[in-house]
């Protein structure tokens, strides 16, 4: 996949756990159809991550991030997450001055490990991808031509193997979290023969070499994990046609020479705005590509096989991501990857892809639940302590409670810590006190840097770290935005945020997400004489922006720069500056990223002098935009979209909710009239269980005139602790939304409202629906639906009154009126 859009996944996931068995789809493609794991008979059901800091996080791990998405990946019944360890080479592994490799960094086999282990006792398996094509960009930071000497210079090559990846295999041999090795991701790319899009280019013959000479070495070291590689389309992995599979073991060894270097499973990726059905895996059985091996989708568009905005070539679409995902299982594919867990733009997000997930599990639990048998689990991090800049004159300084930052699933809060990292003893002391606190102490002079490590550790000798930095700095002089307050326009994901870019670390960032006009702010917490600003871009830099600070009234610009060429900006200013707040306003993008900064910093010195008008917030931030005339008003009339009157009115079940049972129009219950939706419930009251109904109207709806949505829900006196939601699926890519929980009045009618605001691209609404259910309650029988409602927050609040009779849209006065049964949820069985 080229690198795109990653935005923060700020989507709830709202999807529920299925409960009870579902019988097992027949795979009608011929062959193997599932890959094979520590014995199990695994459909590689999940997503890309495909990581939290693009290249670094086999160097810099972030475990928080990388956690949650563990348990996000988790919640909705994936298996496999695909990450990216080296990629290019920028920060891992380590070059010699010759340009081979000497080496890994110092905690790299120790996080690969962690990975693992986490993302084991949470039943999702690893897809280790060792190099993409991006390590053939010509681009600050990546070695290119060592890494182009690494593919075609056998002795490059095996330096490589021998100093970093058989280290790094050996580090994990044997773990049951690693479903397979990737060699590379779409090496096709950096080749003349695929006229490949890097600017450093080679021969196929070299990728094949490699990714036997690597294949090989990983047989050796571990000689039962599997190993693949990750096609960017099935013209070089197939003979079918004038095509050819450049990865068959007969070749891989005639051109490597290495007899144990072969893959075990072919992977290839499939984007259908680049190439039509002629070479999908969507549109031919696995059988048809006529494999020796089981076959696995690697990436594709996590919001489905349909125009998403960018183009859509092949002549069939899908109707949604479930039945993607049937038409792979059905079809002999040993698995589907969607990409990616944060784009939530370009190619959708695991709230996309969730549903087909769920889907998956309920219909083949035995191929999809991984068997991990007993765990102890390692104890997590809940609270990382993060970066510390403390004051010179501050000391000691209380930075946290140990307590807050570790837990473990079995023992609680009682573990063993213990400090076993200081690279700075002599100049900052760390002391663990017996309440846990975490206190530093420092002396006014011992300004610098110490990394620290604290271990905490569980009864069974299960261990967990959370490695931070402490700086102790002069709050008066020097970088004075160091540690300092920020806000930013807009942040890429969790990975990027605004503070990184004033934390003093080099390899944490600020990312915005990928567009023109962005900005960074960062509040110096005083008045200060401003001499210098530094700005250490990453690749995705500015290449017009402008240097701001507030006087009190106005931004006021201080340095332009028109045309930045990227890496490090060093600004000195001819007359120090008086300011507090001071911001970079990023105009235009040098690249198809965002903004993104490394590090911003500002030299100078504290003012004598406070001056009040300096030190005034800022109001909100304002980038130059186009100016639009502000729309007028719009008065909206409370409006009646299903009123239930005569039949179901097209609204049908959603059958990836195990709990529900049927629907039908009933006349047993209504609000107003004499008809509502009746939706039958089987719940065990053992764990969190739903069912629930939407609708697809024949053309979708725009409710930007509108504020809220609502609708009434009737529960039996005898269905307690019960919660209801709407939920709606907006926009091109039909992404998920929902209200929050409501909870519902035993024996009466509850009205659930959602705000509009919240639910994505209400403009565009191709899907509404409501779901019920409950986590402790047994439950068998029927509840009721009526009253689907458009209205203003104050005609809302009249309905709710009884001062407003809602117009009626849909009565089922005859018909279903376009209403069928969503067929890819596996409860519905009729409408």
């Amino acid at each position: 996949m080229k690198r795109s859009i990653y935005l923060f996944l700020t989507a709830a996931l709202v999807l529920s756990l299925f409960t009870g068995a579902a019988s097992s789809l027949a795979q009608n493609g011929t062959g193997a159809a599932f890959v094979n794991h520590q014995g199990q008979d695994l459909f590689l059901s999940g997503i890309n991550l495909a990581w939290i800091n693009f290249s670094r996080d086999l160097s810099d791990f972030n475990e928080a991030e990388f956690t949650k998405a563990l348990d996000e990946v988790a919640a909705v019944k994936g298996n496999t997450i695909r990450w990216w360890l080296h990629t290019n080479g920028s920060a891992s592994p380590i070059y010699g001055e010759d340009g081979k490799v000497i080496g890994l960094g110092e905690h790299e086999t120790e996080n690969l490990r962690r990975a693992l282990d986490l993302a084991y006792e949470r039943g999702v398996l690893l897809m280790l991808c060792l190099w993409s094509h991006d390590m053939m960009k010509v681009s600050e930071g990546i070695p290119t031509e060592w890494n182009q000497m690494m593919i075609e210079d056998p002795e490059y090559t095996q330096a490589y193997i021998d100093n970093a990846l058989i280290p790094l295999v050996q580090s994990v041999k044997g773990h049951p979290g690693i479903v397979a090795w990737e060699i590379f991701n779409e090496p096709e790319g950096v080749t003349t023969t695929f006229n490949g899009w890097t600017e450093a280019l080679t021969d196929m013959k070299y990728i094949q070499q490699f990714v036997n000479l690597l294949a090989g070495a990983i047989h050796r070291t571990d000689p039962d994990v599997k190993v693949t590689s990750g096609s960017w389309n099935m013209r070089a992995l197939t003979d079918i046609g004038s095509m050819m599979n450049y990865y068959r073991d007969d070749r891989l060894i005639e051109a490597g020479g290495d007899p144990d270097g072969t893959l075990d499973f072919y992977q290839v990726h499939y984007y259908p705005e680049w190439f039509d059905e002629t070479t999908s895996p969507f549109h031919h059985p696995a059988s048809y590509w006529e494999l020796d091996k089981p076959l696995v989708i690697g990436e594709f568009p996590a919001a489905g096989l349909k125009d998403l905005g960018n183009g859509y070539l092949p002549k069939k679409s899908f109707q949604n991501i479930v039945k993607v995902y049937q038409y792979v299982y059905e079809n002999g594919y040993a698995g589907a990857l969607g990409w990616t867990y944060k784009d939530s733009q370009t190619f959708g997000n695991l709230t996309d892809l969730a549903p087909a997930l769920f889907w998956m599990n309920n219909q083949a639990p035995d191929h999809i639940a991984v068997n991990i048998g007993e765990i102890d689990h390692l104890p997590s991090i809940v609270g990382p302590i993060g970066t510390q800049v403390l004051a010179n004159d501050a000391s000691p300084v209380e930075i946290a409670n140990l307590n807050e930052v570790f837990f473990d699933q079995e023992d609680g809060i009682d573990l063993t810590f213990e400090i076993t990292g200081n690279s700075a003893p002599e100049k900052i002391t760390v002391e663990i006190q017996d309440s846990g606190a975490v206190v530093v102490s420092y002396s006014p002079e011992s300004l610098g840097t110490a990394n620290i490590e604290i271990t905490a550790t569980d009864a069974s000798g299960n261990y967990s770290r959370d490695r931070f930095v402490v700086q102790v700095i002069n709050p008066n002089f020097g970088n004075i935005a160091l540690g300092k307050a920020t806000t930013a326009s807009t942040v890429e994901s969790n990975g990027y945020l605004a503070e990184f870019a004033t934390d003093g670390i080099e390899m944490t960032r600020w990312s915005t997400e990928y567009k023109d006009d962005q900005w960074f702010q960062v509040d110096l917490d005083g008045v200060f004489n401003i001499y210098q600003l530094i700005l250490r871009w990453e690749v995705a830099f500015g290449k017009v922006y402008d240097i701001q600070v507030w006087d009190g009234s106005a931004w006021q610009t201080i340095v332009s720069e028109a045309n930045s060429d990227g890496d490090i900006d060093d600004f000195s200013l001819d007359t120090p500056v008086l300011a507090r707040y001071v911001r970079m306003h990023g105009i235009e993008r040098a690249t198809q990223w965002g903004f993104s900064l490394w590090e911003f910093e500002v030299i100078g010195e504290r003012a004598e002098q406070q001056d009040l008008p300096l030190s005034q917030n800022p109001p909100p931030v304002e980038v130059a935009a186009v100016e639009e005339p502000a729309a007028e008003p719009v008065q909206v009339e409370a409006a009646l979209l299903y009123g239930f009157e005569g039949d179901a009115q097209g609204w049908v079940m959603a059958d990836y909710w195990a709990g529900g049972k049927g629907v039908e129009y009933s006349t047993d219950m209504a609000t107003e009239g004499t008809g509502s939706l009746k939706l039958s419930l089987s719940l065990s009251g053992t764990a969190w269980e739903e069912g629930g109904v939407y609708v697809d109207p024949p053309t979708a709806y725009d409710w930007s005139a509108a504020s809220t949505v609502s609708a009434d829900v009737y529960v039996p006196a005898e269905a307690t602790n019960f919660l209801a939601q709407i939920f709606v699926k907006t926009g091109e890519g039909w992404t998920w939304a929902n209200s929050a929980d409501v909870q519902l009045t035993p024996g009466e009618w509850t009205t659930v409202t959602a705000d509009l605001s919240t639910l994505g691209e209400i403009a565009d609404v191709h899907e509404v629906g409501v779901k019920v259910g409950s986590g402790s309650t047994a439950f068998t029988g029927d509840v009721f639906i009526d009253n689907i409602a458009l209205g203003s927050a104050a005609e809302q609040a009249a309905i709710e009154a009884g001062e407003v009779t809602p117009e009626l849209l849909y009565g089922f006065e005859s018909d279903a009126e376009g209403w069928i049964m969503a067929d890819y949820w596996a409860g519905g069985k009729g409408i």
